[in-house]
């Protein structure tokens, strides 16, 4: 079937073009000349795309001349620019940070928030030198931390219960008794139990270490 048609140019379209179908193949009536309707017809001349838009198709199945908006942008020379990701702007999640309350930063800094499934870390505990004979863990100081007591006293250092100090399930707290300490004791608070109990640990020379645990709310235990 050969077909060859026109229709008027408009620029742009305007109301229904009328499009001159003939059918040569038409063995009954070869010269027939066919009308049909076609509501739209788009003329993709560049002259009537609007300077920095795309043509998308819009939900009557048209192409339809628009603005890129949202994350990504693009100008008339074609160059796209991805300001955002997620509406977070992107020299924000280049410098580190994430949506909500979650930020790593790239170098320096704490991150909060949790990390799920097992990932491979590498960083550094910071390290606290504390001089005091007496000594109470706190949440945001101690967590995570390698605590080098280094008393001229004999020292206690206390695990207090979670309703004072609400450390993270999993927090570990690793403790060395300094040279100058001629005794350390960790003791557990009113309401914690320490490797089962509410007795105290003695790190029992200079230098030895005790990392303590916390396994769930008010339950810690102490290893080598």
């Amino acid at each position: 079937m050969a077909i060859q048609y026109q229709y008027p140019r408009k620029n742009p379209p305007v109301g229904d073009d009328l499009v001159l179908i003939s059918d040569s193949e038409d063995t009954l009536n070869p010269n027939a000349t066919k009308t049909v309707t076609i509501q739209s017809i788009i003329d993709l001349d560049t002259s009537v795309l609007p300077s920095a838009n795309i043509f998308v198709g819009n939900a009557s199945n048209l192409s339809t001349a628009v603005a890129m908006s949202g994350d990504v942008t693009i100008t008339n020379t074609g160059a796209t620019t991805v300001g955002t990701i997620n509406s977070i702007a992107v020299a924000t999640v280049t410098n580190g940070a994430a949506a909500g309350s979650i930020a790593l930063p790239l170098a320096g800094g704490e991150m909060a928030g949790t990390i799920a499934g097992n990932q491979n870390i590498i960083g550094k505990m910071p390290t606290i030198v504390d001089t005091n004979a007496t000594l109470t863990l706190q949440d945001n100081v101690h967590e995570g931390a390698f605590l080098y007591s280094n008393s001229a006293s004999p020292t206690t250092i206390t695990i207090d219960p979670f309703s004072s100090e609400p450390f993270t399930d999993g927090t570990e707290i690793k403790i060395m008794r300094g040279g100058s300490s001629p005794s350390l004791s960790i003791t557990p608070g009113s309401g914690v139990t320490l490797n089962g109990g509410t007795g105290s640990i003695t790190i029992g020379s200079a230098y030895g270490t005790l990392t303590i645990k916390q396994l769930e709310v008010d339950t810690w235990v102490g290893y080598v």
